[in-house]
Order: structure tokens, then sequence, then C-alpha cells
């Protein structure tokens, strides 16, 4: 590259409001043999103040450089994303510049990957570098039914905790009818307890089993190619499972026909059923370049194994490429449950934000639970609105508006933007779509006194 770029985190105090006054340092460098003239454009994370898109006209000779300090308000902790690139050249200049606060915010990471303890190509340790290069902060690598991986990971637990990263083992129960994913629990399972397809009894046995050693199971890739499924019949009767895999990046988008296959599962469980099931998205990453291509963020107290296992059980998180969102409905955030006493004027909250400001379109989808027995489950979901933005708003579009709801209803968001983020590292480049979804806001009656 002709410009070597860095960001660095000069000082940082608490402003006693529980959030953090920075220092950064950003440094230009020409690197080329000859006079160079950008614009280098720099955009803020969500949570910082001053927001938005920074232009700084670079004017340098072979070998000078340029420090600019700057000073930022975060409302909260965690990892914040900073970006970088030369102006209308961002396929080819392009820099991510994480920077880790601590303590209570927002946290990225991806929750399903391989390395070569089974069939991955990355070593546990290039996974690790991978995804702190991209900003990430925590990593679960579950490789094919073993936990010999764990004793590796656990060596890199102290300099990983003073990076402000958390990795994790888990494993894939892999059969040839279906996989799943197992998180908090150390023993594997013979795969071949599980006989044929559809054999709802011997996959029931394998969640109870997992959750009375304190586990969680996610069901994995549902439609990822027919060789692989479960069953029909084992996805309308299974039980006791935290949630399903709607977005699993290994060989599809998330808007490619498999996981909107999945996504409509999803939704007709939640409508369907009396369960309350988080849709997980994950890279299943089998090289080191692709971990993290989808991930999860939410916002944690603390980078600890049981606030992630709880973000993983609750839904507290929203799945993307690129995109970020904020949603509420009275103050109840994602994956939370807003009580209502009946049907109730509410006060709903979105921030959709491209941090490469190409949001292309925006839907809120309303889910209305209901007994199997009455009609279909996929006539129960809508799209309340499906905007498409435009001008200042394909970088943040935000609505505040007053609406209905009632007990039984459930609320999410998909957006779209025109580029994938998270596809951007080094020198290779993605052509896919951004995309970004919520798990729902589960609207319910007031609990019973």
């Amino acid at each position: 590259m002709e410009w070597n770029c860095r960001l660095e985190l000069q000082q940082r105090k608490e402003d006693g409001a529980g959030g953090h006054l920075i220092s950064l340092m950003l440094r230009i460098e020409n690197t080329s043999a000859e006079r160079k003239e950008e614009m280098l454009c720099l955009q803020t994370p969500l949570e910082a103040r001053p927001f938005g898109l920074r232009e700084i006209e670079i004017k340098l000779g072979p070998g000078e450089y340029l420090e600019l300090p700057m000073e930022f308000t975060f409302s909260c902790g965690g990892c914040h994303l900073f970006l970088g690139w030369v102006k209308g050249m961002q396929e080819r200049y392009l820099w991510k510049w994480p920077v880790r606060l601590g303590g209570a915010g927002w946290y990225s990471g991806d929750t399903h990957t391989h390395s070569t303890y089974s069939d991955g190509k990355g070593s546990i340790r290039e996974n690790r570098e991978s995804m702190l290069e991209k900003g990430h902060s925590f990593l679960y690598s579950t490789d094919h039914n073993t936990f010999k991986q764990a004793e590796e990971i656990e060596s890199f637990g102290e300099s990983d905790r003073a990076m402000g990263f958390l990795h994790l083992a888990g494993w894939e129960f892999t059969t040839p009818y279906g996989h799943a994913l197992s998180y908090g629990t150390k023993h594997p399972q013979d795969p071949s307890e599980i006989s044929g397809r559809g054999k709802t009894e011997e996959w029931q046995a394998f969640v109870d089993g997992r959750n009375r050693e304190g586990g969680i199971v996610f069901l994995a890739h549902p439609y990822e190619a027919p060789r692989y499924e479960f069953g029909e019949q084992v996805l309308d009767e299974i039980q006791g499972i935290a949630g399903v895999e709607v977005w699993n990046g290994y060989n599809h988008h998330g808007l490619a026909y498999q996981n909107r296959k999945a996504f409509a599962k999803w939704d007709e469980m939640n409508v369907s059923r009396d369960m309350h099931l988080t849709g997980n998205a994950v890279s299943d990453a089998h090289t080191a370049v692709k971990q993290g291509d989808p991930y999860i963020k939410g916002y944690l107290n603390t980078l600890e194994r049981d606030s992630i296992h709880e973000m993983l059980k609750s839904g507290r998180f929203f799945g993307s490429n690129g995109p970020e969102i904020r949603f509420s409905i009275q103050g109840t955030g994602i994956g939370e449950s807003c009580r209502l006493d009946g049907k109730t004027l509410v006060h709903g909250r979105l921030a959709v934000f491209d941090p490469l400001g190409r949001l292309e379109e925006v839907i809120l989808y309303r889910g209305m639970r209901q007994d199997k027995r009455d009609v279909p489950a996929r006539k129960k979901i809508y799209k309340v609105f499906d905007v498409f933005p435009v001008g200042d708003g394909r970088t943040i579009w935000t609505k505040d508006w007053y609406f209905y709801a009632e007990p039984g209803d459930f609320y999410r968001i998909e957006a779209v933007s025109e580029q994938n983020l998270a596809g951007i590292s080094g020198e290779k480049r993605t052509e896919e779509k951004g995309f970004a979804y919520t798990n729902p806001i589960w609207i319910e009656g007031e609990k019973q006194s």
C-alpha cells in the first residue's frame, strides 16, 4: 500500500456517568516514492461523540507523515471499530481500527468456527489473530466431534484477557442427519447415535443430555444441503434447544435461499410454538480469513463466558456482516420481553447504521404467535414497514414512532446494504450485500402477582 495509516489509543478516563473520554492519535505516512495528495475518510463508531464521517485532506511527500490528535466521548465501553479509507477508493484502501475500552458495552464475535483440530485450514492462533484484526472480542472454536482444541485455547487465556479478547472451546455434533452446536459442555457424543433422518427421539436425547450438563444447544444450518438435513419432523417437534442458526456463512450469504429458508422456519417455530427461539449468525469458517463473516453483536456487562452464554440463550444480539442495529420498544431491547396489559400504544425506537454509508433497505417484521391448529404459521409474519433509505439516510437511518402492540406479538428488524464490510480483509474483497437482522423483541402479558 502507498499509505501506512494507524489509529492508536493514547489516553482513556471515565467521565463519571458511565461513559469514556478517550484521546486518539491518527498517523498517516506516505510510503510511496512520489508526492501524494488524497482525501482520507474517517468513519466513527455509532457510540462515539462526535459521530460522523470526517474528511481529511492529505498532502505528503515520500516518507513524510502526518499526526492528528483527536478526542471522543463514548457512551459505553466494549470494543468499537473506526474505519478509514481513501475517498472513492474503498475497495483498494480500507483500514479497520478497533478501540477496546472494556467494561459494559457492545461486543462482537463468532460462535461457530473450525480449526486444524478438525477440517479447518487455520490454526487456533491464526483464527484468533484474524478476529482481533477485525475488531471482534470473542470466538468459539467448535470443531467436529472433538474438544481437543480446548487445551491450546486455554494456553492463550492470560494474553487474551490482557487484549480484551475471549476465546472459548465448544464442539459441533456432526452426524449424517444434521449438525448441532454444543456450548458449555466438554464431552462430544458419538454421532452414530443418530441413526436416520427425522429421528426426533434420538435428537431429543442429545439435547436433554447437553442440558443436564448445563450446556446450550443450537441446531446448525438446517437447510445447508439435503444430505445434512434433520428432517422437518425434528424441527417441528424438538424441545429444549436455545435456537437455530438462521444465517450460516460457510457456503451461503444471509440472503441466499438456504438461509432465507432457515429464517422462515425460525419465524414459524416462534409463531406456532410456545418457545422463544434465538436466531444465530455464524461464519462456520474453515479458514482464518473467513472468521467473523458473519458475526453477532450484543451489549454485555462483562466479557466473560457466562455473559456470552446468557446472550446466546436470550437472543440479546443482532447478526451482521457490517450494518449495525439498535432497536427497542418501550425501552425494552433486542431479545427481551416487553410486558403489556393488553393492547397498548407503545414507543418504538430504531437506528440502523452502515459504516460504509450504503444502506439500501430496512424492514420491520411483526410475528403473531398462535396455536399450531390455527391459520398456518407462515401467514402470521408481516412486514410492518419496508423502507429504502436515500441521501444522508444511507449512512444512518433512524425512526421514532408510536404503534399498538399486544401480548403474543414479536418484532424483529432486517437491514440490507450495498457492501459486506466483514468480508473486506487485507487485499481480499467481496461483492456480497451487507446484511443484518435482530432477534425478536417479545410482547408479553403482565406477570401475575
